[in-house]
């Protein structure tokens, strides 16, 4: 950008600008070298211990989770990188030393306390989108405003009248008194301390993002919206209270360029507050206590009073509102209308931001101009329609057209109705109370749809547990006989059919009776519920088991050879004789295996009940 490195070079030339000294001077000119060592610039940063105290926190902010804290300055280095440690050097030396200046008008200790906020801001950012390393990003967002300071150190009083000015009036007139933008002045200064161009370029458009040469999505647009996104929370921290919440939506629309989730910015934004309150502490500069960004975010509470008979005769169901108008006036007008009939608004200026504020939450009602630039109301309405939100909007359109066939352009788009300009209030205010009834009936069928699924959904699961009840043994849970003999016969079907293997398991308990006239009459049910689970968390994924009478299971193990069903057979014994030992009982436990000769599976049963226990039960 050499047609804007006058104003750069006669500060410079002058010695106007905020510049580096001491081991700041040295780390820069270091850095700039090519064959430069980890240790020279080790060396050079301990000679300042405040310096070196201020990379180890950032370091130590930086690190990966898990990672065991950096102690060693050396450490710090590698870890943040030659560039980082450059620009954060920099910043923590320049603002030790500008703490104050000669412009009145400048508010110094509000300029460095949001420096520190936008580079927290800028760095929470970049962890989320990845569009730079993370290191880059909190020094990057700390120096991208050196422009300001430059100004006021340089051109005091001139940047002085320029202040007070308003903010949206103050880059223009910057260009015709100086040539060069803030924003300029801070690229070409970090140019020139070494800093790329993939960082320094976004920079100089900060004041102008729109008018920006970057292609939408590329890496250097995305850099310089990350930067708005990070300058619109300190925008919004370091405003009044009073006068926070208007700028909520901006920061929240900002976001979303970037696709960052609305949900996940109040957190973002909650850490970063949390973190510049430590860093300010570090640094003595002011930072405010802030409530969380979700309360910041509330809407005012609107009154629900307003002359509407539906208000007061018990409709109390608040609806949601997107106005939609590219005249100001008129949108104002709108808003309040609706809000003196209840509804809880929001505006957009164009078809296309209401698109955006329409992805990140529900609306019931949609009032749009037809006759927008870039996206109309009624590419608006058919946009909206393809969505899943917005096939149930209600999309009222406003417009100065008559013409039939464009009329039933639009009902064919999927607008409900329609009103003509110039705007009568009270018939909008009619055309607004129709609506809401109709809104009021579809969110009411769409209750009543959801209640009938709650209740078929509840009716299925008790179907279901009953279901599993009829099946299953009361005391242990398992599958009762006559549902084990039902997995058996599926089971016997399956080993015929892929011819594998099948065979079956049969562990017998000796009478409960002395347990429980030893041990009380629960003894035996608490042996046998043990038992059970301790079968059952020892089979396979395809095994089976049942509670195939009072004190026998039955374990059907498929697709299992001789060998290891006999292994298996006598793990199961070792473990239940071991269970039934302190109330000296002895099991007993059968193997058989399915043969041809055996018809089905009562043919497999009778073999089982009738073979001998195994030797080791």
């Amino acid at each position: 950008m050499t047609h804007h490195t006058s104003l750069h070079q006669r500060l410079q030339a002058e010695d106007k600008l905020p510049s580096p000294r001491g081991p700041a001077l040295e780390v820069l000119r270091l850095t700039q070298q090519e064959n430069s060592s980890l240790d020279a610039l080790a060396h050079a940063i301990s000679a300042d211990p405040v310096l070196t105290g201020r990379l180890l926190k950032a370091a130590n902010a930086m690190r990966p989770v898990g990672q065991r804290p950096v102690v060693a300055l050396r450490d710090a280095i590698r870890l943040l990188g030659f560039s980082a440690v450059r620009g954060l050097a920099l910043g923590f030396c320049l603002l030790s030393d500008h703490r104050q200046g000669p412009c009145q008008a400048f508010d110094y200790p509000r300029y460095w306390s949001g420096a520190l906020l936008r580079g927290l801001a800028l760095q929470a950012i970049c962890q989320e989108i990845r569009v730079i390393p993370v290191e880059e990003a909190f020094s990057l967002g700390l120096l991208a405003r050196i422009g300001d300071l430059a100004l006021a150190s340089g051109m005091p009083e001139s940047y002085g009248l320029i202040l007070t000015l308003p903010a949206d009036a103050r880059a223009a007139q910057e260009k015709s008194l100086f040539g060069q933008t803030r924003s300029e002045l801070s690229s070409a200064m970090l140019a020139d301390w070494g800093l790329p161009p993939v960082l320094t370029d976004p920079v100089a458009w900060l004041d102008q993002p729109e008018a920006a040469p970057f292609r939408e999505g590329c890496r250097a647009w995305s850099l310089l919206h990350a930067i708005h996104l990070a300058s619109a929370i300190v925008e919004v921290c370091q405003t009044e209270e009073s006068g926070r919440r208007g700028l909520v939506a901006g920061l929240l629309m900002q976001g979303a360029r970037l696709s960052m989730s609305p949900e996940g910015l109040p957190d973002l934004v909650d850490r970063v507050v949390a973190d510049w309150q430590d860093w300010a502490a570090l640094f003595a500069v002011p930072a405010g206590n802030l409530p969380p960004f979700a309360q910041m975010a509330q809407p005012p509470a609107l009154n629900p009073s307003g002359g509407d008979p539906m208000l007061e005769t018990g409709d109390k169901e608040k609806l949601r509102a997107l106005v939609v108008d590219d005249e100001g006036s008129l949108r104002d007008f709108l808003r309040a209308l609706l809000e003196q009939l209840g509804f809880e608004v929001s505006a957009a200026p164009d078809g296309a931001i209401a698109l955006e504020i329409a992805t990140r939450q529900p609306f019931d009602i949609v009032v749009s101009d037809w006759l927008m630039p870039g996206i109309d109301g009624l590419e608006l309405t058919r946009r909206l329609r393809q969505t899943e939100t917005g096939k149930t909007l209600f999309i009222l359109l406003l417009t100065q057209l008559s013409d039939d066939d464009k009329l039933v352009e639009a009902f064919a788009a999927g607008v409900d109705d329609f009103i003509t300009k110039p705007l009568k209030p009270r018939v909008l205010a009619a055309r607004l109370r129709a609506a809401r009834r109709v809104i009021t009936l579809r969110n009411e069928i769409e209750r009543d749809r959801i209640n009938f699924q709650c209740c078929a959904a509840d009716f299925a699961a008790t179907h279901r547990r009953l279901q599993d009840m009829a099946h299953s043994d009361p005391l242990t849970g398992l599958p009762h006989r006559q549902q084990g003999i039902a997995l058996l016969h599926q089971a016997v079907s399956q080993a015929r059919q892929a011819q594998k293997p099948l065979h079956c398991i049969l562990i017998t308990l000796p009478s409960l009776g002395p347990i429980n006239h030893r041990l009380g009459r629960m003894a035996g049910d608490k042996l046998l519920i043990q038992i059970a689970q301790m079968l059952s968390a020892g089979l396979r994924p395809a095994d089976r088991i049942c509670r195939y009478g009072d004190r026998s299971f039955l374990i059907t193990c498929p697709a299992t050879p001789a060998s290891q069903a006999l292994v298996a057979a006598q793990r199961m014994a070792a473990l239940v004789k071991k269970q039934c030992e302190p109330v000296g009982a002895q099991p007993q436990i059968r193997l058989c295996a399915l043969e041809d000769a055996m018809a089905n599976e009562d043919a497999l049963l009778d073999a089982l009940e009738n073979s001998p226990p195994l030797g080791t039960a």
